[in-house]
């Protein structure tokens, strides 16, 4: 489902995420930084300049995952170590929202997973925000994308004076 643009960050609100839409524009992108490790720089981040990526710390009941906002259990506790086994992944956190659906609300992230559309609700899933809940918000990198028209705004050459500016440039029309 296509959200419209999200409103500013707040944690009263239902399910945010950044707007979605499909483009043949070619983008370029700053280098990789960090998201300071709090749930507020991080849901600001994605309210500004979309999706970010988060590490998580993969605990073996993640894997068996179906629907519901994700908590670690302890369930594997009792079995033997070698059952007991965990992992880093990358994930993309696309927005966030409240669950109001039990007694208690719960915060939650909204993620893509690349495990493929059979597993959690249709390749997604909803991890617990705001307390670290498998690492997720202990290390988050995001880019700034623009287009290439604007790229190309501010490198084509400048023209001399009293030439008409970027006329003859490759790409010129497609930018008027």
């Amino acid at each position: 489902r296509q959200l419209p643009h999200p409103p500013p960050p707040r944690a009263d609100r239902g399910p945010t995420r950044a707007p979605i839409g499909r483009t043949d524009q070619k983008y370029f992108s700053t280098p990789p930084y960090r998201v300071p490790a709090n749930e507020e720089d991080i849901m600001q981040e994605i309210y500004a300049n979309g999706p970010v990526q988060a590490l998580i710390l993969v605990k073996e009941d993640l894997f068996l995952y179906r629907s519901g906002v994700y908590r670690h259990t302890r369930i594997s506790e009792s079995l033997p170590p070698e059952f007991r086994k965990s992992g880093w992944h990358s994930v993309r956190i696309l927005g966030w929202g409240v669950d109001r659906s039990q007694y208690q609300p719960v915060k939650y992230w909204l993620c893509a997973n690349s495990w493929g559309h059979g597993w959690g609700e249709n390749g997604y899933f909803r991890i617990v925000r705001g307390e670290d809940e498998s690492k997720i918000e202990s290390f988050v990198l995001a880019v700034w994308g623009r287009s290439y028209a604007s790229y190309y705004r501010q490198h084509a050459p400048q023209p001399e004076y009293g030439e008409r500016e970027y006329e003859g440039y490759p790409g010129y029309n497609e930018l008027s």
